[in-house]
C-alpha cells in the first residue's frame, strides 16, 4: 500500500515507465507539462520545417482535434488522475480515522484494489485495444473527423499516429479503468456493516466524503468535453449547422457523464435509508421527552417571567430542533446538488467557444444586459 496510504493511481507498468523516465515528481504526481512537451513540440517542429522548406504542412497537423487532444485533452486526463488520487487517497484516509468500517475488512478491499491496479494484464489489454483502433485510423474505417484519411506519409503524421495520438487513448483507458477501480471499491465497502450516523452535519451520515472524487471526474468529463467541442466547431464551420442541432446531444452527454459519477455512490442507498430511519426514530423519541420536560418546566409549572430569563433550556430546545432538522433531512444518497453541478460544469465549460463561434458577442452582450437591466 501506497506510504501515504490507499493509492488508486500510483502503481502499473506504464506509471513505473514514466517514473524511470523522470516525468514523475517528488509527490508521485505525473509532470503532464513535460508529458504535453514531448508529444506535441515534435509535430510543430516537422511542420515549421516543412514551412522554411517550401512544402505544405501536413494536414494532420493542422487539424484543431488533433491539437485539442494533445494540448487540452492530454493535460486535463492528468491533472484528473492526479485530483482523483488525492481525493481517494483522503476520503478512505477519514473512512479509517472516523472507523466508518472494519478496518480488517477495508484494507483487504484497498489490497485488492490496488493489486488490480498493478496488473500488467489491464494495461496489456488496453495497449491491444489501442492497437487496434490505430489501425482502423490507418485503414480509414473509423477517424471520426477523418485524421487516417487526411494523413499524408510525412514525419508529422507518423509521429501523431504512431505515438502522439494512442498516447491519449490510452490515458483515456487508463483514466477508465481508474474509476472502474474506485466504484469497486465503493461496491465492496457498500456491502460491509458500516457505522453510520444521521445526526452527522453532513447530512448523509458521514459518507459525504466519498463524493469528492467526483470533483476529479468532472476534469475528465472536461478533457472530453473540449475535444467534443473541436470536433463540433469543425462541423459548425464545414456544414454550417446551428448550435441548436448539437444540443440533444450535448444534453446526452451531459446525462451520461452525470449517471457514470453519481452511479456507484448509489450502492450505499439501502445503508443511509436504515440509518436514516433509525435516527430519526430514536432522535424523536429524545426530542418527545425534552419537549415534555419543557412544557412541563416553563409553561405549566413556571412561577414567573423572571426565572425564563437567562435559561440555556431554550436555547437547548433550538438546538434540539436544528438537530432533529438535520437528522431528518439526511439523504438516502452521499452527494449533492454540487456535484451534479460540478459535472455540469466540466462539460460546459469546454463548449464556450463553440457558442462564442455560432453567437456573435454582441447579441451574448445583448442578452445579458436584458437580464441585469431589464432593457
Amino acid at each position: 500500500m501506497h506510504a501515504d496510504g490507499f493509492s488508486l493511481t500510483r502503481g502499473g507498468p506504464f506509471f513505473e515507465v514514466l517514473r524511470r523516465a523522470y516525468l514523475v515528481d517528488r509527490q508521485e504526481n505525473i509532470r503532464w507539462l513535460r508529458l504535453v512537451l514531448i508529444v506535441w513540440l515534435p509535430i510543430v517542429a516537422v511542420s515549421l520545417v516543412e514551412l522554411v522548406l517550401g512544402d505544405q504542412p501536413d494536414r494532420l497537423a493542422l487539424d484543431p482535434s488533433v491539437h485539442a487532444r494533445l494540448l487540452v485533452m492530454l493535460p486535463l486526463l492528468i491533472v484528473g488522475e492526479n485530483l482523483l488520487e488525492t481525493r481517494c487517497r483522503e476520503a478512505m484516509r477519514l473512512v479509517r480515522a472516523e472507523k466508518i468500517a472494519d478496518e480488517e475488512s477495508l484494507n483487504a478491499i484497498l489490497c485488492r484494489a490496488e493489486r488490480l491496479r498493478d496488473a500488467r494484464a489491464s494495461e496489456g489489454v488496453m495497449v491491444i485495444i489501442v492497437a487496434l483502433v490505430g489501425q482502423a485510423w490507418l485503414r480509414g474505417h473509423w477517424g471520426g473527423s477523418g485524421i487516417a484519411r487526411e494523413a499524408g506519409h510525412s514525419l508529422a503524421s507518423i509521429w501523431c499516429l504512431a505515438v502522439a495520438l494512442p498516447l491519449v487513448q490510452f490515458l483515456m483507458l487508463r483514466w477508465v479503468w481508474h474509476w472502474l477501480l474506485w466504484t469497486y471499491v465503493l461496491a465492496r465497502l457498500s456491502r460491509l456493516a458500516l457505522s453510520l450516523n444521521a445526526i452527522h452535519p453532513d447530512r448523509a451520515a458521514g459518507l459525504r466524503i466519498l463524493a469528492s472524487p467526483v470533483d476529479a471526474f468532472a476534469v475528465c468529463v472536461a478533457s472530453f468535453a473540449a475535444l467534443v467541442a473541436a470536433d463540433w466547431s469543425a462541423e459548425l464551420r464545414a456544414h454550417h449547422a446551428t448550435l441548436e442541432g448539437i444540443m440533444p446531444a450535448f444534453m446526452t452527454f451531459v446525462a451520461i457523464a452525470i449517471v457514470i459519477a453519481c452511479a456507484p455512490l448509489l450502492v450505499f442507498s439501502r445503508q443511509l435509508y436504515r440509518a436514516w430511519h433509525r435516527d430519526t426514530g430514536a432522535y424523536h423519541r429524545l426530542a418527545r421527552e425534552y419537549v415534555d420536560a419543557f412544557r412541563r418546566k416553563w409553561i405549566t409549572e413556571r412561577a414567573g417571567i423572571g426565572e425564563v430569563l437567562g435559561t440555556s433550556d431554550i436555547q437547548s430546545l433550538n438546538d434540539l430542533g436544528g438537530a432533529f432538522n438535520t437528522t431528518v433531512g439526511t439523504r438516502c444518497y452521499p452527494f449533492t446538488t454540487r456535484t451534479i453541478v460540478t459535472i455540469v460544469a466540466g462539460a460546459a465549460l469546454p463548449m464556450v467557444p463553440v457558442v462564442l463561434m455560432t453567437t456573435p458577442v454582441s447579441k451574448v452582450a445583448m442578452h445579458f444586459a436584458k437580464i441585469l437591466f431589464g432593457a
